[in-house]
């Protein structure tokens, strides 16, 4: 399946934020993993992209956690660009962000 532009572009925003965090304070700047998944779900008649990132680490602790402008772009920005729902969720050791978004029908030529 092939993804509207506007689509790959705020997908390509959140993961370079999401990228950058992860190499100053999660597991890409040390020992951790990160879980990428994504699927269309169809529902009467409609589809949705379902994207899901939950990284694991131990270096990330929430006490004193800012939130600036990449946390705003992460929780609220992306999905709403897109029309969709968004979650953006630290708790000790652990990030996740999902986005659930309708997918725009393609034209039938």
């Amino acid at each position: 399946m092939v993804v509207p532009a506007n689509f790959a572009v705020e997908l390509g925003i959140a993961l370079h934020e999401l990228i950058t965090n992860s190499v100053k304070y999660g597991a890409l700047g040390g020992d951790g993993q990160i879980d990428i998944r994504w699927n269309v779900e169809t529902n009467n008649q409609r589809q949705y992209l379902v994207f899901s990132r939950h990284e694991q680490h131990y270096r990330l602790q929430v006490r004193g956690a800012r939130q600036g402008f990449g946390h705003k772009v992460l929780a609220e920005t992306v999905a709403r660009s897109l029309n969709g729902v968004g979650s953006y969720d630290i708790t000790p050791g652990s990030v996740r962000w999902t986005l659930r978004a309708e997918l725009p029908i393609p034209p039938r030529n």
